[in-house]
């Protein structure tokens, strides 16, 4: 299967590149294999198989943000 096609069977929106959270981990989607989801976890270099049930899409403003997401912008000076 292709990541479009396990996308549009479990109702994600994810596409090579997309940022994850799969088990507590943050990742990159990079791949399909099979029924699986390949998700290239932030410090590793081999892309592991996730369970397309257990990854959840997160948004980039979220991702390292020094603020957090529910603060407003930073002001600069």
């Amino acid at each position: 299967m292709t990541i479009k096609e396990i996308c549009r069977l479990h109702g994600l929106d994810l596409e090579r590149g997309s940022r994850v959270l799969c088990d507590g981990r943050l990742g990159t989607v990079a791949g399909a294999n099979g029924r699986f989801l390949r998700v290239k976890f932030d410090g590793n270099q081999i892309s592991s198989p996730c369970d397309p049930l257990d990854v959840q899409p997160v948004e980039p403003t979220t991702i390292n943000s020094p603020i957090g997401p529910d603060r407003g912008p930073a002001v600069l000076a």
